[in-house]
């Protein structure tokens, strides 16, 4: 009897893969490569490059996935293969190095090699809402769940945008090498981040204040703060407070 199948991406083509002595895949030949059934040959390519990111879209249901051919495709998710039809392709000028479905606002927000992260609408076409131009490879990308706020790693610096409308809010500064994921703790209202610096950093995340004295009218009207953050910890410390070199 066949176990529930999985669906994933093996040397760039779509294949099913089964949990089970049925598998779609063959044995390792001795030199290591897979043999696969003449049909999995004639499968759907899963992109021109190579697939450099994944996220997936619980809201409407799909998967996402960034690749060196410069584009972000997107597809129906659906552990049946013949049920995964690509919906559309997102376009960058570099290779996409990060991709995250935002939540909050219903966008997903990708980045490139290019120096850009890009805001798309999750509708129709997918248009494009907003482009955010650094001078600098996007690194990571992380989602604030609170606030839906972007928080882009770009080589050592991470900025905090507002998930709205789209304006620098933060600036951390602390790592010394090449930014390489970042997540957020809600519970502690943190920025994790780490780094080729041998380094992990906490920071303090941005917050969205209202205004205390708006009038009935304006009670939703959100005060922008923009800050540079000091680091709130680092991994260092907790090794310096136990007495370790």
């Amino acid at each position: 009897m066949l176990q529930s199948c999985a669906r994933i991406i093996k040397c760039n083509t779509l294949v099913e893969y089964f949990c089970s002595l049925h598998s779609t895949f063959k044995d390792r030949s001795h030199t290591g490569d897979i043999k696969v059934d003449e049909d999995i040959k004639n499968s759907e390519w899963a992109s021109d490059g190579v697939i450099t990111c994944l996220q997936y879209n619980p809201d409407q249901n799909e998967i996402a996935y960034g690749s060196s051919d410069h584009l972000v495709y997107i597809r129906k998710f659906s552990p049946e293969g013949s049920q995964m039809p690509l919906l559309n392709t997102l376009q960058h000028d570099g290779e996409v190095t990060a991709l995250k479905w935002n939540s909050i606002n219903k966008q997903w927000v990708s980045g490139s090699e290019d120096g850009t992260i890009k805001i798309w609408a999750a509708d129709g076409m997918n248009d494009l809402i907003q482009t955010l131009s650094e001078k600098v490879a996007i690194t990571c990308l992380c989602i604030d769940s609170v606030n839906g706020a972007i928080v882009a790693g770009l080589q050592s610096t991470i900025k905090v945008y507002d998930g709205e409308r789209f304006r620098l809010m933060q600036t951390n500064v602390g790592h010394t090498d090449s930014v390489r994921d970042i997540i957020h703790i809600p519970e502690r209202s943190q920025y994790v981040s780490c780094s080729w610096d041998k380094t992990i950093r906490v920071w303090n995340e941005w917050k969205q204040v209202k205004k205390r004295n708006a009038s009935d009218k304006d009670k939703n009207d959100i005060m922008e703060v923009n800050v540079p953050q000091k680091l709130a910890h680092t991994y260092q410390d907790d090794l310096e407070e136990l007495g370790e070199d």
